[in-house]
């Protein structure tokens, strides 16, 4: 028995097999068509689009299009890892890779639905405990698909389901909005926190972006003003070629997305490749007290240190690996330097214009203070007590946004299930009372 059909509320509703309610769709794509992509963050989208947004960059067909499927607006797409995220939905016409499965759906099904019900975390266990024989990185067949059976209650209940979620939804998206905008001004506090503990070094920063400059008004005799190709005694990033070599088990691989908004470093998600010898695998390999910064991309700029790390892992072609000379410089106080503004205004500046992201050389020669050695120390630990202090209230922002997140999954389930009737739960407030619940929660 499926997840869906142990819900008691979905007994109540009409239930069909999935082939009856979606068609493999087997066109070939149509001349000159947007060249889509599918990801579960952001579903299908064009490719150009999602270059624009996400690390992960997407390549073009290089010899065409003719062998890529067409894509009508809300038609569904299987893509790989779908029975982790679910199945997405199209917003737009174009085409598709045909390593995607396209689906095309029938007169019983409202698209708004759909999308709720295909990527909730019932579909997805069901997907979990009832297909078998998938794989990290393997799609689910359309014949594996076919078989499930789904809840289908007529088109006007559909409807209702799918409206109500999707103003429910952007209720609880734009107040995740906000305290996501909330830890962006608590980074900036955090970086702001490095210039007030080094201002016994110099009285201000002055730069022109214009003339690509950055100056320390007033620095003392005993600080320099150094590069970072000074400070430096290795500096390199990732070979792209190990993209191709990523499995689920061996060596972790570091991307942009293990550096973390307060200068950390996860490697919890990561992807892995094969074992790695030879010199390319030395020159890549991550150490501890490395400090990393992202090079592409939309976390150009993220600055990352590598405290402690307890696998062995390389960084790949999106992220710089700075390995400092520990007898001029701390490396976590480098590091602390480049997360705060002294180090961001100089990327920013970098790629002011059009361009996007880093070169090695404009890495390289981004200047910083540097105090002299025997007071390094002392520095750098004041600037972590100040961090300390606002990692309280970043702490309680994150949890908060997580519990929203869960909320929102929870609503979608309940909704799409039947557990819950849409139409009394919003007249009643349920939705308000439970996100004051939340908040309330949070500030315990």
């Amino acid at each position: 028995m499926s997840n869906f059909e142990a819900v008691p509320a979905v007994k109540r509703w009409p239930k069909l097999r999935a082939r009856f309610l979606f068609r493999q769709r087997r066109e070939r794509a149509q001349e000159g068509a947007e060249q889509l992509t599918a990801s579960q963050a952001y579903g299908v989208i064009a490719q150009s689009r999602y270059n624009e947004i996400s690390d992960t960059r997407a390549t073009a067909a290089l010899s065409g299009i003719e062998n890529f499927l067409h894509v009508d607006e809300d038609d569904f797409v299987i893509s790989l890892r779908t029975f982790e995220g679910g199945i997405e939905r199209a917003r737009e016409k174009g085409c598709i890779s045909p390593a995607y499965t396209v689906m095309r759906p029938s007169a019983q099904v409202e698209p708004g639905f759909f999308h709720y019900l295909l990527k909730s975390s019932a579909f997805i266990q069901t997907l979990q405990t009832t297909v078998t024989g998938i794989r990290d990185g393997k799609s689910v067949r359309y014949d594996q698909f076919a078989d499930l059976v789904l809840p289908a209650p007529d088109l006007e209940t559909q409807k209702t389901i799918a409206d109500y979620l999707d103003r429910e939804t952007a209720r609880i998206d734009q107040l995740i909005e906000k305290k996501e905008r909330l830890i962006g001004v608590l980074r900036l506090s955090h970086a702001s926190a490095t210039l007030r503990e080094m201002k016994s070094g110099f009285h201000q920063l002055d730069y022109d972006v214009k003339k690509s400059r950055v100056e320390f008004l007033g620095l003392k005799s005993d600080w320099k003003r150094m590069r970072i190709k000074q400070l430096v005694r290795h500096m390199t990033s990732g070979s792209r070629a190990w993209g191709e070599q990523i499995q689920q088990e061996g060596e972790l691989f570091l991307q942009s997305g293990c550096i973390k908004t307060m200068m950390g470093v996860s490697t919890e998600g990561a992807p892995r490749v094969t074992p790695q010898h030879g010199t390319e695998a030395d020159r890549a390999r991550v150490k501890n007290q490395d400090v990393l910064v992202c090079i592409t991309g939309g976390r150009t700029g993220a600055v990352g240190f590598v405290s402690e790390l307890k696998e062995t892992a390389y960084i790949n072609q999106h992220v710089c690996l700075i390995r400092v000379d520990q007898k001029k410089v701390i490396p976590k106080l480098l590091a602390q330097i480049l997360f705060s503004e002294i180090g961001q205004v100089q990327f920013r500046m970098a790629q002011y214009g059009l361009k996007q992201g880093l070169g090695f050389a404009e890495v390289a020669n981004v200047a910083v203070p540097c105090p002299p050695f025997e007071i390094q120390e002392s520095i750098c630990d004041a600037i972590d007590t100040a961090h300390r202090r606002l990692e309280v209230t970043t702490g309680y922002v994150l949890r908060s946004i997580d519990r929203l997140r869960e909320f929102r999954s929870a609503l979608i389930t309940a909704a799409v299930t039947g557990q819950i009737d849409v139409s009394t739960w919003s007249r009643r407030g349920s939705t308000d009372r439970r996100l004051d619940q939340i908040e309330e929660e949070m500030s315990t």
